[in-house]
């Protein structure tokens, strides 16, 4: 009789649970074993708890004002299985008010509905296929170590000091809290008055809405962050709207998607020429125009060329990715990454009311206040030499995850012995084409937005279900269970 191999998952976001339910999908019967590792959530009586299990950082929200930035047709788990999202928000019936609406296709639901439907396609799935070995353990992986006298298997180390042993380990982990800014002292890193994790719901609940707020980065985590002070304060309304600006260096918001009924549909992009960074910029330029003149509209452009986007970061040497990174990263992302339509009017509204401003500057110096009743910060405006000192109530860094190994206590531990590298441009992981990041540890597989490093465009559902697929196969193939 063949032995049955473990898997062991580190991470129980998109990508961890799907990895899991591909598994259990694609594992001959009786041959698997799968233990997907989710982080614990405060300690009860019971014990460690998993109540995240799902959700990750993107889904974790219960905020209604917290919308998923894609369609809810373009949003299935399954590569193969397009209407997946949709027909589960249809079967939720009156528990989704808007479960009966003709063009569910095209709106864009809150992001909580989203972990209810990850969560209930790992619980499907476990049923309809009972027998393959399933646990779910909550705990903190600290380090992975070799069998002693295996190639073929790691010990995954947790924090209580309890070891597992796995034929096969998938990290699935990747969206961390932003990085500190440079220009925050050290000392202030754990100050009240400062939120570094703007995902968290207590820390914004403590935020004091009778002070200006800063909000260092002016992308979709800031929307998010505006959503929910501005909620808060609506349950005050004598108060009126918070005070808040929200600072970049360049200032650019996300763009808005467009108001449709079904996604118009643009022939494929696959070759912008000359692989610099100038040359994809002015070939881009001249398709906008293109199709401008057919009555197209830029989106449709930057959508035929996103399934050829990792061929073409991959043709671009690393001098080029470095100029693209510093001179055009901002403009594509405020482009790529779009806004609701609704979360953009919700935006330019507090904007029109006067409640939000935005301005191009850079955060110079940071001091707190000696009565402990705020910061004290200065800025300097792009462009300018001199700063404007302004005192905040609270900071709430809206830069966005941090894709920095360092970020990742495990990925950190790795990273220090040699098991993992980031990549030249510090993107994410150097990784292969078969997921696995260390050569010397051929059981060892990545999944998840660090992707990025090599794909470019591996962040978002649309791409990831297709590297989570892919994944399961190599892992299965590596240990003989396909």
């Amino acid at each position: 009789m063949n032995r049955v191999r473990t898997v062991c998952i580190v991470g129980a976001g998109f990508s961890g649970t799907m990895l899991a339910a591909q598994l259990l999908r694609e594992a001959p019967v009786g041959a698997l074993r799968i233990v997907l590792v989710t982080r614990p959530t405060p300690t009860t009586q019971q014990g460690r708890q998993s109540g995240a299990l799902a959700r990750g950082l993107a889904y974790g929200t219960d905020s209604p004002d917290h919308l998923l930035n894609v369609p809810a047709a373009r949003m299935s788990a399954w590569p193969a299985q397009p209407d997946d999202f949709v027909r589960f928000l249809h079967d939720q019936g009156a528990a989704f008010a808007h479960a009966t609406d003709p063009l569910l296709d095209a709106r864009f639901v809150p992001r909580h509905w989203y972990g209810r439907y990850l969560r209930h396609i790992l619980d499907t799935t476990r049923l309809a296929h009972p027998d393959i070995g399933f646990e779910i353990r909550a705990g903190n992986v600290v380090d992975l170590r070799t069998v002693a006298g295996q190639t073929s298997a790691l010990n995954v180390v947790f924090d209580d000091g309890d070891a597992l042993q796995a034929d096969a380990v998938a990290l699935a982990v990747g969206n961390f809290a932003p990085a500190h800014p440079a220009s925050l002292p050290p000392a202030l890193t754990h100050h009240p008055r400062y939120v570094r994790d703007p995902w968290d719901a207590d820390a914004l609940a403590r935020v004091d809405l009778n002070q200006p707020i800063l909000l260092l980065g002016t992308g979709l985590t800031m929307y998010d962050v505006v959503l929910s002070l501005l909620r808060r304060a609506a349950s005050a309304p004598s108060k009126g709207d918070p005070t808040l600006l929200a600072i970049s260096r360049r200032g650019l918001l996300p763009q808005p998607h467009r108001v449709h009924t079904a996604t118009p549909h643009f022939a494929d992009i696959r070759d912008l020429g000359t692989p610099t960074a100038r040359g994809y910029l002015r070939a881009l330029r001249t398709r906008i125009a293109d199709a401008a003149a057919s009555g197209l509209d830029w989106r449709d452009v930057l959508a035929a060329i996103r399934p050829a986007t990792p061929a073409l970061w991959r043709a671009l040497p690393d001098a080029e990715r470095a100029r693209f990174l510093r001179h055009l990263k901002p403009y594509w992302e405020s482009h790529r990454h779009r806004a609701a339509p609704e979360i953009a009017q919700a935006i330019d509204a507090a904007r029109g009311r006067g409640g939000l401003r935005i301005e191009r500057a850079s955060l110079v110096d940071v001091a707190a206040l000696a009565d402990g009743s705020g910061l004290s910060v200065h800025t300097r405006a792009r462009g300018g030499t001199l700063t404007t000192a302004r005192r905040f109530g609270t900071l709430i860094n809206c830069t966005g995850p941090s894709a920095r190994l360092e970020a990742e206590p495990l990925l950190a531990e790795l990273a220090t012995r040699g098991v993992i590298s980031a990549d030249t441009m510090r993107l994410g992981l150097a990784l292969e084409d078969d997921y696995r990041p260390s050569s010397s540890l051929p059981v060892l597989f990545y999944v998840g937005p660090l992707l990025r490093a090599r794909h470019w465009e591996a962040t978002a559902v649309p791409e990831l279900r297709e590297h989570v697929a892919r994944c399961a196969l190599e892992i299965l193939n590596s240990i003989g269970a396909s």
